[in-house]
């Protein structure tokens, strides 16, 4: 009996252990490390952008693998449509460097070629001074590399009126560290709160007290749902009109007074559906805010409702970190200046993870000085 008696206690208390150990609690880090946050939300075949997102990744590591990755690349960004009615994102980028070429062009073929069944590129010796590759995508010329032995000259400070660029940090409410972190950038970024999170009225107020413009992240329903879930206080296509207008109005007084817009959180399938979202946009406009349009699916009409209600609206350009590396929102960084130098402004949404956090620290300050202006969301809405 009294051997009995210990082997289940034994048994008992290895069982206990192992069910803590799978139900440990994950630490709290700034960042999610090996997360690949994409573009758009929907279960479908990858979708332009996001085959051009991808490109964008392979191309800097390529870069670094081939020891080619400089930070003194130029960029060049540019709206691309067809006759067919496609849009995409060609991009130029500028590489002051001729050394190793050849390999890189061989690492890139062979990664492009795995993860990008159908793609072409092509190598070009135009000059002994200039090599370009170019990629194409569907028969579209989505980036061109061109490595040259020039010089490039580090920007200087722009004199006269500059491009305007936003910067909105997206998913604070959870963890008040995150935010203390992102308060210690000396440029006005954006803040976008989760509603109902253990510290989101304390981040709201703490962001506003210091002079940062402050959003509401309201949780909509994505491609997924309820498998993948946005949350505490989500739009819900089921929701009636009421229903909709009465969360909206909830998310609101959750961060008091101290909102002066509104962006989606997930929402891929909830921005598709004009009907819901008229009634979610029409509260946000009675309570004189505006709506920035995170454009998680490529099929929102969130913006296109907001125009046709003449509510304050905007929509996001690229996001920082679909990749969580230096070298990847380093880049996206420089794409979101190019494109604001060519379309006079441009905005770009990020998330509190440990890389943008010190990408940004570093790079802004020196952006908003020599290249563009940077300020709240607020300034940039039609």
């Amino acid at each position: 009996m009294l051997w009995g008696a210990i082997f289940l206690w034994i048994v008992s208390a290895a069982f206990l252990g192992l069910l803590l150990l799978k139900h440990k609690p994950r630490p709290r880090h700034l960042s999610a490390k090996h997360k690949t946050r994409l573009p758009y939300e929907r279960p479908e075949p990858l979708g332009i952008e996001n085959k051009i997102q991808n490109i964008d990744f392979i191309i800097y590591h390529s870069l670094l693998d081939s020891g080619m990755y400089s930070e003194n690349i130029k960029y060049r960004v540019e709206q691309k449509n067809n006759k067919r009615g496609v849009s995409w994102e060609y991009c130029e980028m500028q590489i002051p460097s001729k050394k190793n070429v050849r390999k890189f062009y061989t690492l890139l073929t062979k990664r492009l070629k795995k993860k990008l069944p159908g793609i072409s590129i092509s190598f070009e010796k135009s000059s002994s001074k200039r090599e370009t590759i170019t990629i194409r995508l569907q028969k579209l010329v989505t980036h061109r590399l061109v490595f040259t032995e020039r010089k490039i000259r580090p920007a200087e400070r722009i004199r006269g009126p500059r491009p305007r660029i936003a910067i909105v940090i997206d998913d604070f409410g959870a963890v008040y560290r995150q935010a203390k972190e992102f308060s210690k950038i000396k440029v006005p970024i954006t803040f976008s709160v989760l509603p109902f999170r253990r510290h989101s009225k304390e981040i709201a107020r703490m962001a506003h007290e210091k002079g940062f413009e402050v959003m509401l992240h309201l949780p909509m329903e994505p491609y997924g749902y309820p498998s993948i879930n946005p949350g505490e206080g989500a739009l819900l296509l089921a929701m009636s009109g009421r229903q909709i207008r009465e969360m909206t109005d909830r998310c609101l007084d959750d961060l008091d007074s101290y909102v002066s817009g509104v962006n989606n959180h997930m929402g891929s399938a909830f921005t598709e559906n004009a009907e819901k979202m008229k009634v979610a946009l029409m509260e946000i406009k009675r309570r004189n805010l505006f709506f920035l349009d995170s454009l998680t699916s490529p099929r929102s009409v969130a913006y296109k409702i907001a125009l046709s209600l003449n509510l304050s609206t905007c929509r996001r350009d690229i996001f920082l970190d679909v990749k969580q590396t230096r070298e990847f929102v380093n880049g996206q960084l420089r794409k979101l200046v190019s494109i604001a130098k060519k379309r006079g402004k441009a905005i770009a949404i990020g998330h509190p993870y440990t890389v943008t956090l010190k990408v940004l620290k570093e790079k802004l300050p020196y952006i908003n000085r020599t290249e563009a202006k940077i300020v709240p969301v607020s300034e940039l809405i039609k």
